[in-house]
């Protein structure tokens, strides 16, 4: 997504190129579940996204503070202890948005992680497990690759070093993996400590889809 600033300039709003990108994504994806980062905790896309009926889970950013209200539209508070899991259904973002919410702190993480969406948030938590490669990726485009230090001027020359960036570290993550799975036996991925959760995906599932703007997709 583009900053509010380049939207102005090519005469949108950050409201229209939301409505846009949300219509194209429903269409290609029919119910397919759509993973979002914290920078897309918004009260405006979060609407869009409801309008359009797009499923989807979204990290919450909590740096904000952001406040919850319970079924009986009474405040709630986000606590929750290392090592546990903790499931809300109904709930409404900033009053408003009403949405499911999960929340779990792994051992040894500095705090805790919650994600809210569309779905039941058993099936939150079992779906951003599986993005959980993708903040991988990123800290690899940024250190190995160089990613912060691009230093294109135009949108578009932008644009194509993206994309060649993201395809060379495509090729290399699928060779690793495979060369790795050749060597050592597959990695068990987390399983949040909850009895209703189903078993976390091992080599061989399936993900549908495959990568999209904002993370990836889900079905």
């Amino acid at each position: 997504m583009w900053s509010e600033a380049t939207l102005e300039a090519e005469l949108s709003s950050r409201n229209l190129e939301w409505r846009k990108v949300v219509y194209d994504f429903k269409r290609l994806l029919g119910d397919c579940a759509c993973v979002f980062d914290r920078e897309y905790s918004t009260q405006g896309f979060l609407e869009t996204m409801q309008e359009m009926q797009l499923n989807f889970v979204i990290r919450l950013n909590t740096g904000n503070r952001v406040g919850f209200l319970n079924q009986d539209k009474k405040k709630m508070a986000l606590f929750i202890a290392p090592g546990e899991t903790v499931l809300h259904t109904g709930v409404f973002y900033k009053g408003e948005v009403q949405v499911n919410l999960a929340g779990f702190w792994l051992e040894g993480m500095r705090e805790p992680m919650w994600v809210m969406g569309s779905l039941p948030p058993e099936k939150l938590l079992e779906i951003y497990q599986l993005r959980m490669k993708i903040e991988q990726t990123f800290k690899d485009n940024k250190s190995l690759l160089g990613l912060e230090r691009v230093m294109n001027k135009r949108q578009d020359n932008l644009e194509q070093t993206l994309q060649l960036m993201l395809l060379a570290y495509s090729v290399g993550l699928l060779v690793g993996e495979h060369a790795r799975d050749e060597v050592y036996s597959p990695p068990e991925t987390f399983q949040p400590s909850h009895p209703a959760l189903p078993p976390a995906a091992k080599k061989g599932g399936h993900l549908a889809s495959g990568c999209a703007t904002a993370g990836f997709l889900y079905s």
